[in-house]
């Protein structure tokens, strides 16, 4: 995985992957308006999947396992919730999100301070903008991620300055 984006050429289908990343300088300070020194690294998360004609969402990990919804509301599977924020989020951006089928696998691994949340959300933002496409900017696509982080899943940052 280079934490490059990678998508897939059809409109049913999508690819998309987001690195992990260090901070050198300020780890937690970045919310806080703070300096942070911060770089991606060579592990990441990727979300794979495609568009369903129903409204259901599939979401398969082989490490958590599967969550099948038919709204987006949190859910007791807790890692599954930052997938389902970041679909609330950006259809309160006016992003049409329908059903869809994902799965989600990496190298990254989790709770090191690797930002493995920042990476599924944002995986999970350029997925679901690829199956439903609407123009929205980058700086946009991480606050969407950092206000699904708040409200889905209630954790920290998505913002280096």
């Amino acid at each position: 995985m280079t934490g490059s984006l990678d998508y897939a050429r059809d409109d049913r289908n999508a690819v998309a992957c987001a690195p992990g990343r260090v901070e050198l300088l300020g780890n937690h300070t970045d919310y806080n308006e703070g300096v942070v020194w911060g770089a991606a690294i060579d592990r990441g998360i990727k979300v794979n999947g495609c568009k369903r004609d129903d409204a259901l969402i599939e979401i398969h990990s082989s490490e958590f396992g599967d969550v099948v919804v038919r709204e987006l509301q949190p859910v007791k599977e807790r890692w599954a919730n930052y997938l389902l924020g970041v679909a609330s989020e950006l259809s309160k951006l006016c992003v049409q999100i329908g059903g869809f089928t994902a799965e989600v696998t990496g190298n990254l691994l989790i709770a090191l301070g690797l930002s493995s949340s920042a990476a599924i959300e944002l995986a999970t933002a350029l997925f679901l903008l690829k199956l439903f496409p609407r123009e929205i900017s980058p700086l946009e696509i991480a606050k969407a991620c950092q206000r699904a982080e708040h409200h889905f899943v209630g954790g920290l940052d998505y913002l280096t300055r």
